[in-house]
């Protein structure tokens, strides 16, 4: 028994052994597969990705070359670098011009009401901008008029009165306040390629000049911060203020409160913000010390906001509207409005 014993013994280290082997053959197949593989796709399909690399490499060191040539000859360090960044300057200002010849423009808007009621606006393709409807513009300075008392509901009672348009876009907003007898409009726009291709050809195509319609290229936050202490480089402030921003890419309340300390708005100031139901909650009744809302309406998924400061004198908030926003009305009509806009904004 003990012999029979040892031989199964012998068995079972002879069949381990075996075992490793096979394994150990296995694995030595499978690295020799991926190697081939490896050689393969580099002899064949990888050389189209390594090009670039060696091409990369080789126009860095033709780069490093010419700079040690250059410092041979006497070139301070300085400039080279000075010139480095220059050519790279260059080279991201091309970069941006042909992205900007990508960007087109479509005459979808019109102006709704006064002087220069159904001409045309450009408006840009896409949705980096999205102006205010036709519709909800419509229906939004209808409201405005009502509430300051314009006998007319499409003419200011004030021919003196000034706007100032931030988050410009298209300047459809602003644009609409001159052509129901705003005597000047302010645009602020950060985007440069929007100023010089939409809303710059807009205020043309109006007959509009310079000194009535200004356009400030910069972004709101730098325009509040430039006007902080006074609004004498602005003309004054101003009586009406339209805030419409790409909704979340900007923080309501602390732009609101900005607004609301600004010397940009008077005692009399009425303030129009366009906004999305998810920021309902940030539309407080009272904002700062002076803006109180007066009106909140919907506008199928766009909601806008009235706010006037303290020194008007405009009829208090209606309950009915502050618990829950209305179907603004038009014509009659139910007023729709908003589409995507909840994603993006002018």
């Amino acid at each position: 028994t003990t012999l029979d014993g040892d031989d199964d013994d012998d068995d079972d280290e002879s069949d381990d052994a075996a075992t490793r082997t096979r394994n150990k053959s296995n694995r030595a197949r499978r690295r020799r597969d991926a190697v081939d593989a490896a050689a393969e796709d580099r002899g064949s399909g990888s050389k189209a990705t390594e090009l670039p690399n060696a091409a990369q490499t080789k126009a860095d060191r033709k780069k490093r070359e010419d700079v040690a040539r250059m410092v041979a000859m006497g070139v301070p360090e300085k400039l080279l670098r000075r010139l480095e960044s220059e050519k790279a300057a260059v080279a991201s200002f091309n970069e941006r011009k042909q992205t900007e010849q990508a960007r087109k423009t479509h005459k979808r808007m019109t102006i709704v009401a006064g002087t220069y009621a159904r001409r045309k606006l450009l408006s840009p393709s896409g949705l980096d901008t999205r102006p205010m409807m036709g519709m909800v513009r419509g229906a939004t300075f209808d409201m405005v008029m009502a509430l300051i008392g314009s006998a007319s509901n499409v003419q200011f009672p004030d021919p003196s009165s000034r706007w100032l348009d931030l988050f410009a876009g298209t300047g459809a907003i602003g644009l609409e306040a001159m052509s129901r007898g705003c005597v000047e409009s302010h645009f602020v726009e950060m985007d440069p390629w929007v100023t010089n291709n939409v809303l710059e050809k807009n205020i043309k195509s109006l007959g509009l000049t310079r000194s009535d319609a200004r356009v400030h290229t910069s972004s709101v936050e730098a325009f509040l911060a430039s006007h902080k202490r006074s609004a004498k480089a602005a003309g004054g402030a101003f009586d009406f203020v339209s805030f419409c921003p790409p909704y979340y890419k900007v923080s309501y309340p602390e732009l609101l409160l900005e607004l609301d300390a600004s010397p940009l708005l008077a005692e009399h100031t009425v303030l129009v913000v366009e906004y999305a139901r998810s920021q309902k909650p940030e539309m407080k009744a009272s904002i700062g010390r002076r803006l109180r809302r007066l009106r909140d309406r919907r506008y199928g998924r766009t909601f806008v906001a009235v706010y006037a400061c303290d020194g008007r004198e405009m009829p208090d908030e209606d309950d009915k509207w502050a618990a829950q926003p209305e179907e603004a009305t038009r014509f009659g009509k139910v007023v729709r409005g908003g589409g995507k806009r909840d994603a993006v904004a002018s």
